[in-house]
């Protein structure tokens, strides 16, 4: 598949990557769009430090199901967008916001929590890109 990758501040470039294979709770999704906002062009820029080399860029995105893994019941097809934000969903940030009984799969206070495109190795500006936990976390919500 064709990704954008940084290559360093002020530098992207287009390259081909492996094709990621959907685990169990995953899916893999075709990208139709994926929107940039305000923390890719501080990445880009190399404002804020936090990409690296190598890393696929995006995580603002839409697409259709293409796979799916074990445990995943969503239909290949289906038109999704993902929430970027996995939190761990068992920790006193994600139950103790608002008095939540029970735990908010998105919690931006979540130490433990990943960013699909930050802190997760793939990202949505790709032709394809799998998509872990946010499956299981109910972070990729269907449109269809």
């Amino acid at each position: 598949m064709q990704a954008l990758v940084f290559k360093g501040p002020w530098e992207l470039a287009v390259e081909e990557v492996a094709d990621p294979v959907p685990g169990r709770g995953e899916v893999q999704i075709r990208i139709t769009a994926t929107g940039i906002c305000g923390s890719d062009i501080h990445g880009y820029t190399g404002e804020n430090g936090r990409r690296h080399p190598g890393q696929v860029m995006g995580h603002e995105t839409v697409g259709r199901i293409a796979q799916v893994g074990d445990g995943v019941d969503l239909r290949i097809g289906a038109l999704v967008t993902v929430n970027p934000v996995i939190a761990c969903g068992v920790c006193d940030a994600c139950f103790g916001r608002g008095g939540a009984e029970l735990p908010h799969p998105h919690c931006g206070w979540c130490g433990a929590r990943l960013l699909v495109g930050l802190r997760r190795a793939a990202g949505g500006a790709c032709a394809q890109c799998g998509v872990g936990a946010a499956v299981d976390a109910g972070g990729v919500r269907s449109a269809d």
